[in-house]
């Protein structure tokens, strides 16, 4: 059973009948978007973004923790870089924070590191995604934008290498992710026509090939994504959600299929997946900047649930 769901159905306690009511994880304390958000501990870490628009930096350094079956987030070190609309992965136990430096958090010591200086990596609008101990970064604005660039977490260096075909300096917002250990690159915004792309690209040890596109454009602000990973016959999936399209990616048969759209409208929302669900925590709702969102997407039955009372 996933991390997330076991936390919620074990606060159930006895006697429920019907489906259950999670009542973990719980809202951040406050709207907060372009943010990230990673499983940890078997906890939420979630750090970065844009929070109160009246701070000074709009409070893009701050870091929150929610342990397992808590009722309210509390604060850690801040980042010694602000960022948002920024990537992050784990490897292990450490969390990295990229965008225009890599700054890696050890809990234990609640501290966060520059493991990269600034100069070498995009700032935001990237993808990112974490393949054995290397995070690969790709698109963005800021610092180098025509390459696909490798840290080496234990190196701490930057390398780069061939982007997928039909890249140029300037796009953005591609969907970047590790699926059965290959690097996946899907859609991503054209940054001379501005844009989305259907394109799909796997990056394999002879380079760079074509798999099937996506049926419609996709691109990464506006909704979410996220790998969830050995569900029963679904195998590692590929989930890509928008307010009124979605659509998963089986990896095992290289399918795109229809799936469960949002039904809502969100910026940049934090991501938390596991082997069983997908859950968003915080995201600007368009119709309602200031709403604290929190919802759990189940693959199983295709669902989406509100975690918080839905304000309209």
């Amino acid at each position: 059973m996933s991390i997330l769901l076991f936390a919620a159905l074990a606060l159930q306690g006895p006697g429920h009948s019907g489906p259950p009511t999670p009542k973990w994880p719980v809202a951040l304390p406050a709207e907060r978007h372009g943010h990230r958000v990673e499983l940890l501990n078997g906890g939420l870490l979630s750090f970065g973004g844009f929070g109160d628009a009246k701070a000074k930096d709009r409070e893009q350094r701050q870091t929150w923790w929610l342990a397992p079956g808590a009722d309210k987030w509390v604060r850690r070190a801040d980042m010694g870089r602000g960022r948002a609309f920024f990537g992050s992965a784990r490897i292990g136990d450490a969390v990295f924070a990229i965008g225009e430096s890599v700054e890696s958090y050890d809990f234990a010591r609640d501290k966060w590191s520059e493991l990269v200086p600034a100069g070498q990596l995009p700032r935001s609008h990237f993808g990112a995604a974490a393949i054995g101990r290397e995070l690969f970064v790709l698109g963005g604005y800021g610092g180098s934008e025509a390459a696909l660039l490798v840290v080496d977490t234990d190196k701490r260096s930057v390398r780069s290498e061939p982007p997928p075909p039909e890249f140029a300096a300037g796009d953005h917002f591609h969907l970047v992710v590790a699926l059965r250990g290959e690097l996946h690159v899907v859609g991503g915004l054209d940054g001379e026509a501005f844009e989305p792309k259907r394109e799909h690209w796997v990056r394999g040890k002879d380079g760079w090939r074509a798999l099937p596109q996506p049926p419609a454009p996709l691109w990464a602000k506006f909704g979410a994504h996220g790998v969830i990973g050995e569900v029963g016959p679904l195998g590692e999936s590929l989930y890509v959600f928008e307010e009124q399209s979605a659509w998963r990616y089986d990896s095992k048969s290289e399918t795109w299929k229809r799936t469960t759209p949002l039904g809502v409208q969100l910026v940049m929302p934090g991501v938390a997946t596991d082997d069983r669900s997908l859950t968003l925590v915080g995201g600007m709702q368009v119709d309602e900047p200031k709403a604290r969102v929190l919802l759990r997407f189940t693959p199983m039955n295709e669902a989406w649930q509100w975690l918080t009372p839905k304000s309209k």
